[in-house]
């Protein structure tokens, strides 16, 4: 199946509401983390995605936001959000979670429900 068609299907999919706990080591100490996702998949019309990389539209995507808090103390860890657009077999990412800068990387789908990306 096409890349792009495999992706859309995905990204459809993952649609929806998510919560992710995990554990992180901050200053030594074991801290426990609660993440809210948000993710929204955006049609390949959606005004989102008429930015153009590299002379090529976007063909379809997905906003994800997300929420973290320490789990004890419910202090706000990182909130935020990032857009994911597919060009071909390219996944563009906005911006990610730790970098302000626009993040690429190859992907296939070896299984319906696998993404596997590769950045070099």
């Amino acid at each position: 199946m096409n890349p792009r068609l495999q992706s859309g299907s995905s990204f459809q999919r993952g649609a929806g509401a998510r919560e992710r706990r995990y554990w992180a080591l901050p200053d030594g100490e074991i801290q426990e983390v609660v993440t809210f996702l948000s993710i929204r998949f955006l049609e390949p019309a959606s005004p989102e995605l008429a930015h153009q990389i590299e002379e090529q539209t976007l063909t379809c995507g997905a906003i994800v936001s997300w929420d973290s808090t320490g789990a004890v103390s419910g202090r706000q860890q990182s909130a935020g959000s990032t857009l994911f657009g597919v060009i071909g077999n390219i996944m563009c990412g906005a911006r990610g979670f730790a970098t302000k800068n626009r993040v690429q990387a190859r992907f296939n789908m070896p299984e319906r429900q696998t993404l596997r990306l590769r950045r070099e």
